[in-house]
């Protein structure tokens, strides 16, 4: 199969930074798939709204795709699942995910390790010649769950983005809101889609102000959604030259 000749630099540059955050991020040092080559049929063109600009978004594999950039499998879960969504419990979310997976050869420890492991996307700035831009995002679908003032959360990741928004759909009977992840809220979404362009949007086309949260730096820029800004928050590995997505929430 023939594949653009963009496709195949742009992975020889994110093999490049895999190999780096394999190397400086201690959490991610297990994961197989940081030293493994993005499977060409996993990297996807996203161009801005304006058509000017080109993103390259690679995922790990298949199941990410389905969750996150078709969506088409996230749908399904909330839907099969609703008694694991909105229930301030992490575990029960991840609960779902490996409750669709029943012919997975591993157990749903093992499976629960997966997604937090191995599930994540690139992206990346390109043109036409396939030159990749000098910032590099990965969206995690989780790193860690922890424990906080609330009980327990996602730490960054998707599944912390997805727990301020929700789906909503209508019939006869009315409005059904389906949340989205651990927290019930009524911000209403189209799709994941307006989440992934909202990411970029204010990662590659807004300004990042550089902030101090306890400890820790973080990177956050404003996007207008409706009649109000969502905040993106960002991680940075200085010494990877990676950042990622911790946070997109309501001002």
């Amino acid at each position: 199969m023939n594949y653009e000749p963009w496709k195949l630099k742009v992975r020889e540059k994110l093999r490049e930074k895999a190999i780096l955050l394999h190397k400086y991020d201690d959490d991610r040092q297990q994961e197989k798939s940081f030293v493994v080559e993005p499977a060409l049929e996993n990297m996807h063109e996203f161009p801005s709204m304006d058509g000017n600009r080109r993103f390259c978004v690679a995922t790990s594999d298949n199941l990410f795709n389905r969750l996150f950039i078709k969506e088409e499998l996230l749908r399904k879960v909330v839907k099969l699942y609703p008694e694991n969504f909105g229930t301030n419990d992490p575990e029960d979310v991840l609960m779902a995910l490996c409750k669709q997976a029943p012919n997975s050869i591993l157990d749903n420890n093992r499976y629960r390790k997966y997604l937090e492991h191995e599930q994540y996307a690139w992206i990346v700035e390109f043109n036409e010649n396939g030159v990749v831009g000098d910032k590099y995002l990965r969206l995690d679908l989780f790193r860690h769950v922890i424990d906080n003032e609330k009980g327990k959360d996602f730490q960054g990741g998707i599944l912390h983005v997805l727990k301020h928004f929700c789906y909503c759909e209508c019939d006869e009977n009315g409005s059904h809101y389906y949340p989205l992840s651990f927290e019930t809220n009524n911000d209403n979404i189209s799709g994941t889609h307006y989440i992934l362009r909202t990411i970029i949007e204010a990662f590659f086309m807004s300004q990042l102000e550089k902030e101090k949260s306890g400890s820790k730096i973080q990177y956050t820029a404003r996007v207008p959604h409706n009649n109000h800004d969502l905040i993106a928050v960002f991680y940075y590995n200085e010494k990877a030259g990676v950042h990622f997505i911790n946070s997109l929430h309501i001002k």
